[in-house]
């Protein structure tokens, strides 16, 4: 096989045409101005520019975690710590200058459109802080309170991670007040299809993520995550789970499949088995093993490897991640039942909420086996193996949490990095030739934001911890 070298410059032009765009939801006059537009039109548009650049633009942040892993022999400079520019300027433009203008246009044109537009703005709003949590978590401090001043303010200034974040619960609390089942006018967003119902539990849930990231550094924290919990309501089950469906079809695949299909002849060699999630695997008998990966082609037995390890010369020995879960098709799965089970058994445990610990996480466990196609037979004969987390000491009983946390967010992008900084589970090696002495912490700030904003903050070194990572 012919090693390959890809930029993500020429991956995005391929994938994706963003240009870095100057200002904050500064938008062409027409059509998006156009007191007519549907909402769902800009909706749909904001939700389709924000997860395409989720999958393809930073898909380097499963490298930092050693969940997935390319070797020498694809030379994802991302697995050494080196971001691409083109990274931090596609995805803070597309932010910000496609999904949240977007969003906020399709909340102003809702008002217009409904008698009564509160389901319509809470959905929005619950999106809005979906974003803006993402992207507090890439770079900490952001433009959030001063966001959609454009006339007056081109230029808004940063607000620090804990006053982001806390804006970001305001959104959703805003929400959770505002969302009504009976209330028939709502739109039929790309996700949910205007089930309100599902809205609200996914707003309750992701309220539930959003303090579980504060709480260290505020812990104070501690008492909204115990009433939340207290109060119920979130997802009841994986048919609750937030996610964008792609096709396996022209112009609406995958964007990390179509990494594979343009430049690996749909033939998926790009992404191979890290040691790390091997080993947890294969020690616990875990039946996620055969789904997360495939056998090498000239292998008996599954083979992984460590960051940036010299492979070349034995490519076709080599595991890969299954082509269940890279495919046209697959989903981008933003927040998910085993996901939230999985927090609220870390939040009893550490004592934030009064409750049963170890249903919870065998509960989170068993959604996260059947998330990936584990037969309900074999599910269950995997649980029984678990110690019960009472048998444990209080140290043990949450690392065996932080474990299933962490093996859960094997599909996603974002999401295994924001865990894995949160908790440092599990221990992570350096890579060889890595351009940092620790794992990397944070995104440095858009090239072309620096230069056009005067408020922009300076950039940090980028093993520099943030806020919320004590």
């Amino acid at each position: 096989m012919k090693k390959k070298t890809l930029l993500i410059c020429s991956i995005m032009m391929v994938l994706l045409v963003t240009s870095c765009r100057k200002g904050y939801f500064d938008i062409n006059t027409d059509p998006d101005a156009a007191t007519t537009v549907d909402p769902v039109y800009l909706l749909n548009n904001s939700a389709g520019a924000y997860t395409a650049e989720r999958m393809a633009e930073v898909y380097g942040t499963r490298l930092y975690t050693q969940m997935w892993l390319g070797g020498d022999y694809n030379y994802w400079e991302d697995e050494i710590f080196i971001v691409s520019p083109y990274t931090t300027n596609n995805f803070w433009s597309t932010t910000y200058t496609d999904a949240l203008t977007n969003a906020q246009q399709a909340l102003e044109m809702s008002k217009k459109k409904f008698s009564n537009p509160k389901n319509a703005v809470a959905q929005i709003n619950v999106w809005k802080a979906f974003i803006y949590y993402n992207t507090t978590m890439l770079w900490e401090d952001i433009p959030f309170s001063e966001v959609g001043q454009i006339e007056t303010n081109s230029a808004p200034h940063y607000d620090s991670q804990k006053d982001v974040l806390n804006g970001v619960l305001g959104l959703l609390d805003e929400a959770i007040a505002d969302l009504d089942a009976s209330n028939t006018e709502k739109l039929p967003d790309p996700w949910f299809g205007g089930d309100i119902t599902k809205w609200k539990k996914l707003a309750r849930s992701l309220k539930l993520k959003v303090l579980m990231t504060m709480v260290d550094a505020d812990p104070s924290k501690a008492t909204d995550i115990g009433n939340l919990i207290e109060a119920g309501g979130m997802m009841s089950s994986a048919a609750d789970n937030w996610k964008f469906q792609y096709l396996n079809e022209s112009g609406k695949k995958n964007p990390i499949w179509m990494i594979v299909e343009k430049y690996y002849g749909s033939t998926q060699e790009v992404w191979l088995a890290s040691n790390v999630v091997l080993n947890i695997l294969q020690t616990d008998s875990d039946p996620r093993l055969e789904k997360f990966y495939t056998i090498g082609d000239d292998a008996s037995d599954y083979i992984g490897i460590d960051p940036f390890e010299p492979i070349s010369d034995r490519v076709p020995e080599i595991s890969y991640v299954s082509t269940d879960i890279i495919n046209g098709g697959y989903p981008d799965y933003m927040h998910t039942f085993a996901e939230q089970e999985l927090l609220i058994a870390e939040a009893i445990q550490r004592g934030f909420a009064s409750g049963d610990a170890n249903a919870k996480y065998l509960s989170g466990v068993d959604a996260s086996l059947k998330h990936y196609g584990v037969a309900p037979g074999d599910a269950s004969a995997f649980i029984s193996t678990l110690a019960d987390l009472t048998s444990l000491s209080s140290t043990d009983a949450l690392e065996a949490i932080h474990k299933q946390q962490y093996l859960n967010l094997f599909d996603r992008t974002i999401e295994p990095w924001n865990q894995w900084r949160r908790t440092e589970y599990p221990a992570l090696t350096i890579p060889l030739d890595a351009s940092l002495s620790d794992i990397i912490r944070r995104y440095q700030y858009s090239p072309t934001e620096l230069s056009s904003n005067p408020n922009a903050k300076p950039n940090k070194p980028l093993d520099t911890k943030m806020w919320f990572d004590l």
